[in-house]
C-alpha cells in the first residue's frame, strides 16, 4: 500500500460539531497504525468550516477520547491545523479554476432544481443535473454575477467519461460521469465546500494516503475530478468497512 521511497503522510480530519463516535475513533486508529508501520507522518486537521456547530468543547472531548484510546495526536502529529486557516487558499484555487474554465457559476435556483428532481422521480429516473450554464460565454456569466443574481460554483464535469481508480481495499473501481453531473464546489461568496476543500487541503499538506470509511466511496469519483481539475496527482485511497451494530431480535425491553 505504501510506495517505495515515498514518505507516508496521512490525515485525521474530524469535524468538531459533535461528540467523538466509534467511526471516528476507528478511522483514527487505522491512520495511526498505518503511519506508525511505515514511519510516516500524521496531519491532524479540524474541519471547522461549520461555524455554527463547531465548538471548542467538542474538540477537547475528541482529543481526550483519542488520547484515552492511546493516540495522542497533540503530541505526535506532524501538523495540527484548522481548515478555516486555509480559506484564503481555497478562494485562490477557486479563482484559478474559474480562470482556466474548470468551474462556472450556475444560476439554477433551488426551486428549479427541486422541480427537476420531482420530474425525474415521477419518471422513476435517477436525478443527474447538467447545468444549462456550463457552456455559456464567460462574459455572459460575468454579467449575471455582477447583477447580483444568486448562484453556486459548479465543477464542469466531462460528459460520459469513466473515472477509474484502484482502492487499496475494494480494488478496481469505475464510475461513469454520466451518473455525477455538474456538482457544486463553492458558494457564490467564494467559500469552498467539502468536496473541493478536502482536495485542496490534502494537496497543500502533502497527503499521500486517504484512509477513511466506505461511506465516503461516493465522494471519491467527484474528488478525483477535482484533483484532475487542479492538474495534480491524487493520493492513494483506502475505504475501510463501516462498523455495523446488529440488533438482537431476541432482546425484549422490560415492561
Amino acid at each position: 500500500m505504501a510506495e517505495n521511497n515515498v514518505p507516508v503522510v496521512v490525515r485525521m480530519p474530524p469535524s468538531p460539531t459533535g461528540h467523538l463516535h466509534l467511526g471516528t475513533a476507528r478511522t483514527a486508529l487505522f491512520n495511526w497504525l498505518f503511519a506508525k508501520k511505515y514511519g510516516g507522518q500524521i496531519v491532524f486537521r479540524w474541519e471547522d468550516t461549520d461555524k455554527e456547530r463547531s465548538k471548542t468543547e467538542h474538540e477537547t472531548e475528541i482529543l481526550e477520547g483519542l488520547k484515552w484510546l492511546g493516540m495522542d495526536f497533540e503530541k505526535e502529529s506532524s501538523l495540527m491545523v484548522r481548515q478555516t486557516e486555509s480559506l484564503g487558499k481555497h478562494t485562490e484555487v477557486l479563482q484559478d479554476l474559474w480562470e482556466r474554465g474548470k468551474v462556472f457559476p450556475c444560476f439554477t435556483t433551488p426551486a428549479e432544481l427541486e422541480a427537476l428532481r420531482d420530474e425525474a422521480n415521477q419518471k422513476k429516473e435517477g436525478f443527474v443535473f447538467w447545468s444549462p450554464f456550463r457552456d455559456e460565454e464567460r462574459s455572459e456569466l460575468e454579467t449575471k454575477m455582477k447583477s447580483g443574481k444568486p448562484f453556486a460554483w459548479r465543477l464542469k464535469v466531462p460528459t460520459n467519461e469513466t473515472v477509474a481508480y484502484s482502492d487499496e481495499i475494494r480494488g478496481e473501481t469505475k464510475v461513469n460521469t454520466a451518473t455525477l453531473g455538474d456538482f457544486v464546489v463553492a458558494r457564490s461568496d467564494g467559500s469552498v465546500l467539502y468536496m473541493l476543500a478536502n482536495v485542496i487541503d490534502d494537496h497543500e499538506q502533502g497527503i499521500t494516503h486517504v484512509i477513511r470509511g466506505e461511506d465516503h466511496i461516493s465522494n471519491t469519483p467527484k474528488q478525483l475530478l477535482c484533483w484532475r481539475a487542479l492538474d495534480v496527482d491524487p493520493p492513494i485511497y483506502a475505504h475501510i468497512p463501516l462498523v455495523l451494530i446488529r440488533k438482537n431480535e431476541n432482546f425484549q425491553k422490560d415492561e
